[in-house]
C-alpha cells in the first residue's frame, strides 16, 4: 500500500523531532517541558530546574549544546509563570467575590441540570402522536 505525502512528511516531522530530543540531556528536556506548561507549580519548577541546568552549563559539567534550550525554557518558564500567577490571582478573587458556597451551589447545580438531561434524553416517551 502505497504511503499518502501527507503521511510520509507527518512521518519525517516525527522522526526529526525524536533525534533532537535524544540529542538533549534528560534534566534540560525535563526543565524544557515542564516551563512549556502555563500551569503555576509547573512552568516555576521548570524556571527553577533551567537555573539549575544554566549553572552546570556555567561550570562546565552540562554541554556548551544545552544553553540555547536552557535560554529558551527560562524565558519561556518565566513568561508562563507570569502568566500562571496573574490567571491564579483573577481566580482566587472571583472566587472570593463570589464567596464559597455560592461556588458549591452552582457547581452543584450544574451537575444536577447535566444528569436531567441525561435522563430525559434515555427515558423519551413511546406514546404515539397523531396530528
Amino acid at each position: 500500500m502505497q504511503k499518502s505525502k501527507l503521511e510520509e512528511v507527518v512521518l519525517e516531522k516525527l522522526i526529526t523531532l525524536k533525534t533532537g530530543i535524544a540529542r538533549h540531556d534528560r534534566g534540560v528536556m525535563f526543565g524544557f517541558l515542564l516551563s512549556l506548561l502555563p500551569i503555576f507549580p509547573s512552568a516555576l519548577f521548570g524556571t527553577v530546574v533551567g537555573f539549575f541546568n544554566f549553572q552546570l552549563v556555567e561550570s562546565g559539567k552540562l554541554d556548551r549544546f544545552e544553553s540555547n534550550l536552557i535560554c529558551k525554557g527560562l524565558i519561556l518558564g518565566a513568561i508562563n509563570s507570569v502568566i500562571s500567577l496573574v490567571m491564579l490571582y483573577f481566580l482566587v478573587r472571583f472566587l472570593n467575590d463570589m464567596g464559597w458556597h455560592q461556588v458549591v451551589e452552582h457547581l452543584w447545580e450544574t451537575v444536577q441540570a447535566f444528569f436531567r438531561k441525561l435522563s430525559f434524553f434515555n427515558n423519551h416517551s413511546v406514546e404515539k402522536t397523531t396530528v
